[in-house]
């Protein structure tokens, strides 16, 4: 089961000092514009190392981060005056966080994510270029926050099996995402599960 949250570092979470830990979470993302809009999965996993020994600790974190969903764009050839196109993101990701380490197996944190991606989309539909829409490098930005180490810590003290399976269903995790792909810069938001 993929736990949660968006890419900042959250394990094994107790607060000795320059720890290194993995993270791998997944979300729904939903972005738009005026004239695109887009929506899917996002993906990320990596690999990160905390400093200080602190109950706030700076860290850094390498990975990677993979979208995969659809491209809604205005499009005036089309019939309708929009298209949808599949599109399929995948590239580098660094993140920057603050964790705040309360010596459980996962922590609350707030972090800052920079990637570069190479976006697939099908840019011809029907035999006609679709208008704008470009393939090849974009870029992505985001801040979130992570609540996984209070839903852990939830579902640790719960009494009952039924409110920590329930807890597991909210989302820990909420990014606010500039991306630019597919040739449109797009604005919104990834709710996110996993550590």
């Amino acid at each position: 089961m993929l736990i949660a949250t968006s890419t900042a570092v959250a394990m094994p979470g107790n607060a000795r000092a320059d720890q290194t830990s993995i993270h791998a979470n997944g979300g729904i993302e939903v972005l738009g514009s005026g004239d695109a809009v887009s929506a899917g999965l996002r993906l990320h996993a990596g690999y990160g190392r905390s400093f200080g020994s602190g109950s706030v600790q700076p860290t850094v974190a390498i990975g990677a981060t993979f979208g995969w969903g659809s491209l809604h764009v205005d499009d005036a050839g089309s019939p309708t005056g929009a298209t949808s196109t599949a599109l399929l993101e995948a590239g580098p990701e660094l993140t920057l966080a603050l964790r705040f380490a309360d010596g459980g197996w996962a922590d609350n944190h707030v972090f800052a994510t920079a990637a570069w991606m190479y976006a697939s989309v099908d840019e011809e539909q029907d035999g006609r270029t679709i208008t704008g829409v470009d393939p090849g490098s974009g870029m992505r930005f985001g801040l979130g926050v992570s609540w996984v180490g209070t839903t852990a810590r939830a579902i640790a003290t719960s009494t009952a099996k039924s409110d920590g399976a329930f807890m597991w269903i909210v989302p820990q995790q909420l990014e606010l995402v500039f991306e630019r792909s597919g040739g449109f810069d797009r604005y919104g938001a990834v709710l996110a599960w996993g550590v």
